[in-house]
């Protein structure tokens, strides 16, 4: 503000219009809510339920919350990205089945017995479920005894 300005206004009309901007009747910005899920961050900015954004495979998503966290579970554990219109909950994501055999994930997508699968240190191992687990048991009794 140049000096002219500043001697030709009173100080109190000054202040009033300071007030008036700091209590104006001026819609507030909306709160933008952010979360991180499975190290993507996942964004609402306009308030509404079906307005969460994130960033999956260098693309923008956007949907309601569970079908994104959904979208991003499919990423981060099979590396397909869903398009927007599927849910990603079809019947093969009824049949997957998940066993925990001593310390290992042990994994079986399409229901049949000789499917299953598992990831260890990149290296994928395939079969059936007693064969898997009697592979697992042979590397832990061969490291118990190294």
């Amino acid at each position: 503000m140049s000096l002219l300005k500043f001697l030709a206004n009173p100080l109190g009309t000054r202040r009033a219009q300071r007030n008036t901007r700091l209590f104006s009747s001026e819609p507030l910005l909306p709160v933008v809510e952010r979360l991180v899920y499975r190290e993507h961050l996942v964004e609402n900015a306009t308030g509404n339920a079906g307005d969460w954004k994130a960033k999956v495979n260098q693309q923008v998503i956007s949907g309601e919350l569970d079908a994104l966290k959904a979208r991003i579970d499919w990423w981060c554990d099979k590396q397909i990205a869903l398009k927007s219109g599927s849910k990603g909950r079809d019947d093969s994501a009824l049949k997957r089945q998940i066993v925990i055999h001593r310390g290992f994930k042990i994994i079986n997508d399409s229901g049949a017995s000789n499917e299953w699968y598992m990831l260890h240190r990149g290296q994928l191992f395939k079969g059936t479920r007693k064969a898997i687990e009697q592979r697992i048991n042979q590397a832990l009794a061969r490291a118990q005894y190294a």
